[in-house]
């Protein structure tokens, strides 16, 4: 009787040591994998729906074991010793189940009879669900992929990020993804001026009011964009007679593709040393117009302020901070 003992008590320990691994990634990553086709991510959501069910089944076999011990060890030395053994046994198996050799190797032999464990406890989930101690979600995930970080960020309470703090980070983690005709402004919407227009203080007036600083300037078709206007040179222009378009503009156009991405974009302004480019297709035909503002508005999530232009001269910057 004493082998058996020991048997029930080998089983028990095997059982309680036995520490299934859970995925390191969130049930809202393996959902978005599976969703894109991903088969290891199926496996692995069907897997982790059933890993509590797994554990109750487990502490069940645990428990039977040590019933099994207590009668057994009853009807071999009485009522009295069997629960001084027993009583023994129990809080010995707390303390070996924790040692790495025993919870190595039961977990290595359980993970060869896992699939055949989880088809059969599929069919018993229902009911061993309602005695789980684990949720049905995953435990201390790692954060998957860039959507994910996304979502997480979009989904804090105002207490943990402010809403200035989410645009910020959700359009910092898109930044990449986007491409210069995602952002710019499409060419017709695009406030243009002939190169022949002349720039009366009534037209300087009806520009300003527009809120846009650089305009591009054409010559002859839309087409054929030949400089950029800047109207903050333009009024700080110490001659008085009316200049045409041509004369005021900077005659030096940049371009960019309808596909460069931002971080494309961030270095053509860098190294051009421009605020605005024109966003051209594959056939060289105009598409849109790009400025930094339009940028650092899509980083933001927000527009930009027009309180605080550049500006040369501190006293100006001073006046306004009063």
């Amino acid at each position: 009787m004493i082998v058996v003992l020991l048997i029930l008590y080998a089983v028990a320990v095997f059982l309680a040591a036995v520490r299934p691994t859970r995925s390191i990634l969130s049930e809202y990553e393996l959902e978005r994998r599976a969703k894109t086709g991903d088969a290891q991510a199926k496996k692995a959501i069907f897997r982790e729906k059933l890993l509590p069910s797994v554990l109750v089944l487990r502490d069940f076999l645990v428990l039977l074991a040590i019933l099994g011990f207590a009668v057994v060890a009853y009807f071999t030395y009485g009522f009295m010793l069997a629960i001084f053994i027993t009583a023994l046994a129990a809080i010995t198996l707390a303390v070996v189940r924790n040692i790495r050799t025993w919870s190595n190797l039961a977990t290595s032999l359980y993970r060869h009879i896992e699939p055949e464990l989880l088809n059969f406890v599929k069919y018993l989930h229902v009911v061993l669900r309602f005695f789980a101690n684990v949720k049905d979600d995953f435990i201390n995930p790692t954060i998957g992929s860039k959507e994910e970080l996304m979502r997480l960020v979009e989904t804090a309470s105002d207490g943990v990020v402010a809403p200035e703090e989410k645009s910020l980070l959700v359009g910092a983690l898109q930044f990449s993804e986007y491409r210069a005709s995602d952002i710019m402004t499409p060419i017709e919407d695009a406030i243009m001026l002939k190169a022949s227009t002349e720039l009366t203080p009534t037209k300087i007036d009806e520009l300003s009011r527009t809120h846009y600083r650089r305009f591009p300037v054409f010559d002859k078709t839309e087409d054929n964009i030949v400089g950029v206007l800047n109207l903050r040179r333009l009024t700080s222009l110490s001659v008085k007679e009316t200049l045409t378009a041509r004369e005021a503009m900077r005659p030096k156009v940049y371009f960019a593709r309808t596909d460069n991405s931002l971080d494309d974009i961030l270095a053509i302004f860098a190294r051009t040393n421009t605020f605005m480019l024109v966003v051209i297709d594959r056939h060289k035909k105009p598409r849109g117009i790009l400025t930094v503002s339009d940028i650092f508005e899509r980083l933001l999530g927000r527009p930009l302020s027009d309180d605080f232009e550049f500006d040369a001269d501190p006293d100006a910057v001073a006046t306004r901070i009063k």
